[in-house]
């Protein structure tokens, strides 16, 4: 075999493995949060049986004043809520996450990441978890503590119902 032939299909090779890997990714759907009561699209996934889950729509009021300075970061699994800071940077606030029943057992024997069980429907739980501290948020002390206060009322405003067909 030439070396050309071998240089055309060794950089054909790197494309199809490329594109392959890439179908693979899912990148996160981010969209600013433009209303107090928002719906975001959230259901489980087990990357290990490659088994997704059931598809729902999740809704929450968000205090009035995080308009326009909270965006949502949406995954197959997770709906992170970042807060926008004056300098554009965003900080992690808060993240809401679907589990299957199986995924749900073994992380509640965890002590890696301190979830808290929001709703648990009959094949879905729905934990939320905040960063434990400023610093891991990346926020200043009064910015977190302003904000962690008014989480209990937007975790509480939790809705669920099954998400149209797409």
């Amino acid at each position: 075999m030439t070396l050309k032939k071998t240089i055309v299909l060794l950089f054909g090779m790197l494309l199809m493995t490329g594109c392959g890997m890439a179908a693979h990714t899912t990148e996160p759907v981010v969209e600013a949060v433009n209303d107090s009561q928002i719906v975001r699209t959230l259901g489980y996934v087990e990357s290990d049986t490659n088994k997704n889950g059931p598809r729902y729509d999740v809704g929450l009021a968000l205090p009035d004043e995080w308009v326009g300075r909270v965006e949502t970061r949406e995954t197959p699994n997770v709906l992170y809520f970042d807060y926008r800071m004056e300098g554009g940077e965003t900080a992690q606030l808060f993240a809401i996450e679907a589990l299957s029943e199986r995924q749900w057992a073994q992380q509640s024997g965890s002590s890696q990441t301190a979830h808290d069980e929001l709703l648990h429907n009959r094949e879905t739980v729905f934990v939320y978890n905040v960063a434990a501290d400023p610093y891991f948020a990346g926020l200043a002390r009064d910015d977190y503590d302003a904000l962690v206060a008014q989480l209990p009322s937007v975790v509480q405003s939790l809705t669920v119902s099954p998400a149209a067909a797409p």
